[in-house]
């Protein structure tokens, strides 16, 4: 028996351009699209992106190119140095990135027939350090037996 698919960016017939997130067992299908911050050297900013594959997807260089299309305030929290604003929205705006992600990232998209845009948008996972995706505030440890 198969089961709708209530979200179609969990659909598992999706299938992306970039062929590493289309084998069996990857933990970056287009289905789970992690989000995270990152630079490519010591002298650049901190970048948000979105893990596919053996790649990572710069979402301000996606905006900046017009492959990736939200409304102006998420879009405003794409370009920080953490993922605290894009936490911070309504979850029907968090909803409507990772749609917009899946979309760009699938088979057919215009991404996928670019790859001029590529080059700009995508980087190879080996060659980026991951930096801790949140400012944390007010935390509290304790320990209780």
């Amino acid at each position: 028996m198969t089961h709708p698919v209530l979200n179609p960016t969990h659909d598992p017939e999706r299938r992306s351009f970039i062929s590493r997130a289309n084998q069996p067992g990857t933990d970056f299908p287009v289905q789970n699209l992690p989000l995270g911050v990152f630079r490519a050297s010591a002298q650049e900013r901190p970048r948000i992106g979105v893990a596919i594959g053996d790649r990572v997807l710069d979402l301000s260089s996606a905006l900046e190119t017009g492959v990736l299309a939200v409304p102006e305030r998420l879009a405003v929290a794409c370009f920080g140095p953490t993922l605290n604003p894009l936490m911070a929205e309504p979850v029907e705006r968090q909803h409507l990135l990772r749609a917009a992600l899946s979309d760009a990232l699938v088979e057919g998209s215009r991404l996928g027939q670019d790859r001029m845009v590529q080059e700009r948008v995508l980087r190879a996972q080996t060659e980026v350090q991951m930096l801790l995706p949140a400012t944390v505030g007010d935390y509290t440890d304790f320990y209780a037996s």
